[in-house]
This record gives structure tokens, sequence and C-alpha cells, in this order.
């Protein structure tokens, strides 16, 4: 008897529902594109992951447009879980290096769109909540931090 309830109760719950109607999902805005100040840095994160040997290569450029100093540096990580946690390893050790420098503006830019919108949005997925958090917390040493999407 109680089963036969519970599942007439589920049914008449499920006809009540509108079927087809899109779930409304709040939409987040990319925020818009700054204008480049001279005396911000540039600096562009980029990531390559082997799933079959859980590896990642991780690199970042910076470009200070106004001395003219460009600098680079990678690094290469094992038990890396997919391509998204090398995305955010990257962009977490181009913070460092940019920390370890007397610059105190910063624009970091990457391809991954995920991670930007997460970075962005502090809506942090579990995989990445520690990386992240780390970001976070070394952009509180920057007069300028941004973090945004770049296609090129």
């Amino acid at each position: 008897m109680t089963v036969a309830k519970a599942t007439s109760s589920a049914r008449e719950w499920l006809q009540a529902q509108k079927i087809g109607a899109p779930m409304s999902h709040p939409t987040m805005r990319e925020p818009k594109m700054p204008p480049i100040q001279s005396d911000v840095t540039l600096c562009n994160t980029d990531a390559a992951w082997a799933a079959s040997t859980q590896r990642a290569g991780l690199g970042w450029h910076f470009n200070t447009p106004e001395e003219d100093i460009n600098r680079e540096g990678s690094r290469a990580m094992e038990n890396v879980s997919s391509p998204l946690m090398a995305e955010a390893l990257a962009m977490r050790e181009a913070v460092l290096e940019a920390k370890r420098s007397p610059i105190l503006k910063f624009w970091f830019r990457t391809d991954s769109q995920e991670l930007a919108r997460a970075i962005y949005s502090k809506t942090y997925p579990v995989e990445l909540f520690g990386v992240l958090m780390d970001i976070e917390y070394l952009s509180s040493f920057f007069q300028f931090f941004l973090c945004l999407l770049c296609w090129s």
C-alpha cells in the first residue's frame, strides 16, 4: 500500500511538471575586456596534458609592453588528473612566478574558457578548489590582478 501511494504521488508530481520547458539557469555575463594599460604586464598561460601518462606541460609568457620585457617559463608535472587541472596548474605557476617579481600589475590570460569562468565567478569545481584558492590568495599581493579568457 505504501509503495503504491508513493508511486502514484510520484506520477502525479511528474505530470504536474511542465514537460519540455527549459530549466532556467542563471546566466553569467562574461566580463568586458578592459583596455590594456601600459603599466600592466600581460601573462599568457597554457598547458598540454597526456591522458596516457597523466603528465602535463605547463607554460607561461610575460610581456610588459611599456618596458619591452619578455619572460617565459615552463614546467612538467606528473599525476595531473585532467586538461582543466593542467590549465589551472599553469595559471598558478605563472602567478607564483609573477609574485617573485617586483611588478605589481598583472593581467593573466588563458585559453581555457572553463578555467577563466571558474576564476571570474569564484565558483570553484571540487577538482580545482585547492589550486584556485592558491591563485585567489596570491592575487592579494598585486595592485592589479585580472584573469580572463583570451582567444589569441
